[in-house]
């Protein structure tokens, strides 16, 4: 099991196609928790309110859990 937090921006960007494709091959589960806050993008919370990343950067957030079984 592998946990770690990373800048969201692979979960939707066309770039990183390989990079989810590879992950998918590789581990048998994966667990995503996108917190969003990206201020770039200027997204918004599900009531309409700014979303405000939780780090206070500029980046979106997303925690990542990886689980592999097999051998």
């Amino acid at each position: 099991m592998l946990g770690f937090v990373t800048n969201h921006g692979y979960l939707d960007n066309p770039t990183f196609r390989g990079m989810r494709e590879s992950l998918m091959n590789t581990f048998d589960k994966i667990y995503v928790l996108d917190l969003n806050g990206n201020s770039k993008k200027k997204e918004s919370a599900p009531d309409g309110s700014k979303d405000e990343n939780i780090f206070d950067i500029m980046q979106g957030v997303a925690i990542c859990l990886i689980v592999k079984t097999k051998a």
